[in-house]
């Protein structure tokens, strides 16, 4: 490739590399570790919460629509009946 360029490391210039936790300040560590209990909190409390409301949400929105269709039914029904005894007393 052209302007491009790799230059393999070798493993100890990659171990120097890397910060050690003992290298890290208490600022960073008490980011480090919030930010830890956060990502906890999400997937043990919120996530799931969300999901039952999400489905709670789902099917209360599929009972409305079924007892819409049974109103729409009910409806087609009564206008029928109507218009059978209108027949039948002419």
């Amino acid at each position: 490739m052209i302007w491009f360029e790799y230059k393999y490391l070798s493993f100890t210039e990659v171990l120097n590399n890397i910060k050690n936790i003992n290298n890290y300040s208490h600022e960073e560590l008490d980011i480090l570790w919030a930010s830890i209990l956060v990502i906890l909190i999400l997937i043990v409390y919120l996530i799931p919460i969300i999901k039952v409301y999400n489905d709670e949400r789902k099917r209360l929105k599929e009972k409305m629509k079924k007892r819409e269709l049974l109103k729409k039914i009910a409806l087609q029904k009564d206008i029928e009946d109507k218009i059978a005894q209108e027949i039948n007393i002419k």
